[in-house]
């Protein structure tokens, strides 16, 4: 079985004894910080366990990736734990520097500038895929204008992309990573519903008593 070093963050502090008691192979703590490596079980009942704020990769606190700062999907971490490939889309950084004035810039000059910076976000993703090799990324589409390019990768080229300070985000292209988006957003979908039950109230209620205003007026 696949293993996995994640760091979970729990929403509040006195949720910590129970969670331990639940989850007791925890490698390290820090206030309502934990450390701990999971399998897939453990990762489909963390999704689940709404005392849980965020789930990390460890390699997103390693001192290598400070300056990195690359997003991803956390629904990859568990496709790790089933798949040694998973597919992903790589989002790259904009070096171009360059601004487009509308109302200013001819047509003539907005479309060089257009063609400079695709050329650059073009070499940037290039440039990226250039430090994968066939064991770690197989690549299936790549932009047009170089912003994004997807295909299938290993754990070994994932941690090489959380490191490139050329990558703006790593999405999850799988099914089961947008089921596993689904699940966690369930708890802020509870809370919403709730804010427009109550916000209908307030309306019906308002209603109600604009109507037996009018009608005492009436009278």
């Amino acid at each position: 079985t696949n293993n996995l070093e994640v760091v979970v963050f729990l929403k509040d502090n006195n949720d910590l004894n129970n969670f331990l008691l639940d989850y007791p192979n925890i490698n390290e703590l820090s206030g309502s910080r934990l450390s701990m490596n999971i399998n897939l079980e453990t990762f489909n009942s963390l999704i689940y366990d709404e005392r849980i704020s965020m789930i990390l990769h460890k390699n997103a606190f390693s001192e290598e990736n400070i300056d990195a700062e690359a997003e991803y999907d956390v629904e990859i971490l568990g496709q790790f734990l089933v798949n040694e490939w998973v597919p992903v889309m790589v989002d790259v950084k904009d070096f171009s520097n360059i601004t487009i004035d509308y109302k200013e810039d001819s047509v003539e000059v907005q479309t060089m500038k257009d063609n400079l910076r695709w050329n650059i976000f073009r070499s940037t993703s290039d440039s990226v895929l250039s430090t994968l090799n066939d064991n770690e990324f197989k690549l299936e589409k790549k932009s047009e204008f170089g912003t994004f390019f997807s295909g299938n990768i290993t754990k070994v080229g994932f941690d090489k992309l959380l490191q490139d300070t050329r990558v703006k985000k790593i999405h999850d292209s799988s099914v089961k990573g947008h089921i596993s988006l689904a699940i966690i957003s369930k708890g802020i979908l509870k809370y919403i519903i709730v804010i427009f039950l109550l916000v209908l109230s307030l309306i019906i209620l308002l209603y109600k008593l604009k109507k037996r205003k009018k009608k005492n007026e009436r009278k």
